[in-house]
């Protein structure tokens, strides 16, 4: 697709306005938020064509990301693509053949557990101005659909997913449990390391060097459980939503990884904003040339 196919219907002006009544629509009305869209913009200005939008379970991740690529053409004058890395699970059948390196391998989510070729195959042919098919998982089925989706063509790729930039971690700190569930579940390490070294793959090594990755970090690891119980409450699940019983199992199948971005990502993402209990901004950090530039998120007060 050639880059002077759109131009911007809107002045660098009109802006901010825009970008926050879009948010208001998609239920975002955190005004901070319109910063973080400006920087990201910013950033495919001045070339970048892939972007990450990292988080854990109810982050708001696929909110934004949607509200992205609904401003990017009137801001940009660019159609955008959004890829999630929920649709390309496996499915279950193949999930359930996991389950004989690990039983918990059947629980969707932990990378591992999705075509990650898939997704970057779909990637790179729209990067390079293609049409492509992607999958559409059913949550509630915690299955795929049967149909996909064609999309495409593009400018711009928006990849959100829970683990996106996600690195491994060192092979010492995998001995130690984090939770119950490995504790009892995992006791000889072998779903960890199973997970650990999906990381480490060529496929989960590429969404981890986009363009630019913008980490949506909570502030606690208390706070994915609130966050993902608002979720399950909020959308229709059918017959497999869960209560917090069953949540609090779910999520721990993400803690380990969590926590562990909580900790890395940071240091490797372009823009970390870290979310209060309310998903309210508390911090925006940038990094420029490889330094970070720290940014306090306004006071209560002051928002």
């Amino acid at each position: 697709m050639a880059e002077n196919d759109f131009a911007p219907s809107l002045l660098r002006t009109d802006w901010p306005s825009v970008i926050e009544s879009h948010l208001v629509a998609a239920g975002i009305d955190d005004h901070q938020y319109v910063e973080v869209v400006i920087k990201l913009f910013e950033a495919v200005q001045h070339g970048a064509r892939s972007i990450g939008v990292a988080g854990s379970q109810g982050s708001g991740k696929s909110t934004l990301s949607h509200a992205l690529q609904t401003l990017s053409e009137p801001l940009l004058g660019m159609k955008s693509v959004v890829l999630s890395l929920d649709d390309f699970y496996l499915t279950r059948s193949d999930r359930w053949s996991l389950a004989s390196v690990h039983p918990l391998l059947k629980t969707r989510g932990v990378p591992g557990t999705h075509e990650v070729d898939g997704l970057v195959a779909a990637l790179s042919a729209l990067l390079e101005g293609g049409v492509v098919e992607i999958p559409v998982f059913d949550k509630g089925e915690d299955d795929r659909k049967p149909a996909g989706q064609w999309v495409g063509p593009c400018h711009l790729v928006i990849v959100e997913g829970w683990c996106i930039g996600a690195e491994p971690e060192a092979q010492d700190s995998l001995s130690k449990a984090t939770n119950a569930l490995e504790v009892v579940e995992d006791p000889d390490g072998v779903w960890r390391q199973h997970v650990n070294a999906a990381l480490a793959r060529d496929a989960y090594r590429r969404l981890a060097n986009l363009d630019f990755l913008l980490y949506l970090k909570p502030e606690s690891f208390d706070h994915v459980l609130c966050w993902r119980e608002e979720q399950e409450q909020r959308f229709n699940q059918g017959h497999l939503q869960m209560n917090r019983v069953q949540l609090e199992r779910f999520i721990a199948h993400y803690e380990r990884l969590t926590r562990w971005m909580m900790v890395d990502v940071p240091h490797r993402a372009q823009l970390t904003v870290t979310l209060g209990r309310d998903h309210c901004i508390e911090r925006i950090d940038q990094r420029l040339s490889g330094r970070a530039s720290n940014a306090p998120a306004q006071s209560r007060e002051q928002r």
